[in-house]
């Protein structure tokens, strides 16, 4: 275990091989099999409770599903729920209370942000950044450098210089706060696609590489360009 450290309250499988540096926080809890690289943190705390407890260790822990490989510097926040095979490159961070399925693979510098559902099969290529509450479903292909957004109006500098109170913000991000992106079983997205708030890609959709989307994809439709345009996507005996 080199100097890793595991939480007295932690539930560590014998098998698990930890890292140097590795840290398995809360009562956090990690499965059958898993291989932990050096520096990964299981059970990283959010910041109310680091606040709380005044501590980077007091989190209330994470769950790793069995055959997890975790590369180095991965960060798993507290209150995650991670099923089994989980792969990652290096530096990828998964923020508290997210949800991943089974059998997914995360490029090296991907952030999944608050409360991410991923369901099962999901193949990221390297410095995906999810939006807070985003829904994805199975079998999703995310190229490199895709990014999501939580909201249209980029409020929160203004929030913090007292520029916008909270309820006004609230009122101009109504229709995005709950879900803000929702991406559909076996949708399949190009590199260096941006999906505004308000995006839905409906089953097999397919976002090209570097399209700008922010609102309905229909199902096996393609979207293309900046803004994006929606087309049906060509029969296969013309491919």
């Amino acid at each position: 275990m080199s100097d890793a450290w595991v939480d007295p309250r932690a539930t560590v499988h014998e098998s698990v091989v930890l890292g140097a540096g590795c840290k398995v926080l809360g009562a956090s809890v990690v499965g059958e099999g898993c291989i932990l690289g050096d520096g990964v943190i299981i059970g990283h705390p959010a910041k109310s409770s680091v606040v709380a407890t005044k501590s980077f260790e007091g989190g209330a822990g994470a769950l790793l599903g069995a055959g997890a490989c975790l590369r180095s510097g991965t960060i798993v926040y507290e209150g995650c729920q991670v099923g089994t095979g989980l792969q990652t490159g290096h530096y990828s961070v998964l923020r508290e209370h997210s949800v991943v399925g089974d059998n997914c693979a995360l490029g090296s510098q991907c952030v999944l942000e608050w409360r991410t559902t991923l369901g099962d099969n999901a193949r990221f290529q390297n410095s995906v950044t999810t939006a807070e509450k985003s829904k994805i479903g199975n079998n999703v292909f995310i190229g490199p450098h895709v990014s999501m957004t939580g909201g249209r109006y980029m409020g929160s500098a203004l929030i913090a210089g007292n520029k916008l109170t909270m309820e006004e913000y609230e009122a101009m991000e109504k229709d995005y706060l709950e879900t803000p992106v929702l991406i559909h079983d076996d949708v399949r997205i190009g590199a260096n696609a941006v999906l505004l708030a308000g995006s839905v890609l409906e089953q097999a959709a397919v976002i090209a590489a570097g399209a700008v989307v922010g609102g309905r994809v229909p199902a096996t439709y393609v979207a293309i360009g900046n803004p994006a345009r929606v087309m049906p996507a060509a029969p296969a005996s013309s491919r």
